[in-house]
């Protein structure tokens, strides 16, 4: 593999650095997810089944955190200083 910096333009990451990342999931990603993954738990997309949860509501798929953790990582966190 070349340089770091061709992969990390802000410079490969450094213990200690930080980053933060917030996002709102709608209705709409915990669909999109569903259609992309192809996991279709109840609990993801049955909103009968999953008020009668002890969550009271459908939930977000773990991957969906996954996923945001990566992109922090991979893009976020090498521009920090």
């Amino acid at each position: 593999m070349g340089d770091s910096d061709e992969v990390w333009p802000g410079g490969m990451p450094r213990p200690g650095q930080r980053a933060e990342r917030s996002r709102r999931v709608e209705a709409r990603d915990i669909e999109r997810f569903t259609e992309v993954s192809g996991d279709r738990n109840p609990l993801h997309c049955h909103a009968a089944l999953a008020r009668r949860t002890r969550f009271g509501e459908i939930l977000g798929q773990a991957g969906k955190t996954s996923a945001i953790l990566n992109a922090q990582v991979a893009g976020d966190l090498p521009a920090r200083a």
